[in-house]
């Protein structure tokens, strides 16, 4: 048995009414888990089927400065999944919005590709030695969200090819574009459905984001180099 069908295997437990909370649960896991590891996109599995109820994950970000570049990424992540990305910089949050049976997927990608930008930013660093505080604040600043930004870009650039592009969508997924659309739409169907359950109420907020600097191109390059899954590697 490979992969695939051992996550498939787990997503039917997962689904079968006969199972226990505690045994659908885990197998939700289980399946996030594998599929994680070994780079497959869970929403491709099934783009055909009807997905489940939409759920809410808030993300604390406990520097304001982390705010612009965590928001690109938390919105690229749920590009990759189907989920929507709402700012609330006032309180310090981010609200993640996506079906049940991705979300787990959503926060270990946001977290991956966090880790990963840190981690380019600190080896980017030591190739700029001698600079003080201020323009290491303002070098870190501009990397970061110009590393996000591209991630940001690139993961528009990916869903859109796969409700576009049959051939690309048969090779990721096995099906045409667009039933991976129609997939896509779903979900956020499913998204629209529960802010108008949870009486969520969308304004038009200040806009967050970043401006050029000295880690831009820096920054942007790394984003390049950020991995999300084997497609966008």
């Amino acid at each position: 048995m490979n992969i695939r069908d051992k996550i498939e295997k787990l997503l039917a437990l997962a689904a079968d009414q006969g199972a226990t909370e505690h045994e659908a649960q885990t197998a939700i896991e289980m399946a996030t888990a594998l599929a994680t590891k070994h780079s497959i996109d869970l929403t491709a599995l099934h783009p055909g089927a009807t997905p489940p109820g939409a759920v809410e994950l808030d993300i604390e970000v406990t520097s304001p400065g982390h705010y612009p570049w965590y928001l690109q990424v938390g919105a690229a992540c749920c590009k990759l999944y189907g989920g929507r990305c709402v700012q609330n910089p006032d309180e310090n949050k981010m609200h993640l919005y996506a079906t049940d049976d991705v979300i787990d997927a959503i926060e270990m990608t946001f977290d991956f590709i966090i880790d990963q930008i840190e981690e380019w930013y600190k080896k980017a660093l030591k190739e700029r030695p001698g600079m003080n505080t201020r323009q290491r604040t303002e070098y870190r600043t501009s990397f970061k969200w110009a590393a996000a930004n591209r991630v940001n870009q690139r993961a528009y650039d990916y869903q859109n090819k796969m409700i576009t592009d049959d051939a690309f969508a048969k090779q990721q997924t096995g099906h045409n574009a667009l039933v991976v659309r129609e997939n896509f739409r779903q979900r956020e169907d499913e998204v629209k459905a529960f802010w108008k359950e949870m009486g969520v109420h969308l304004t038009r907020g200040r806009a967050v984001g970043g401006k050029p600097g000295a880690g831009t191109r820096d920054g942007a390059a790394a984003g390049n180099r950020v991995s999300m899954h084997r497609t966008l590697s």
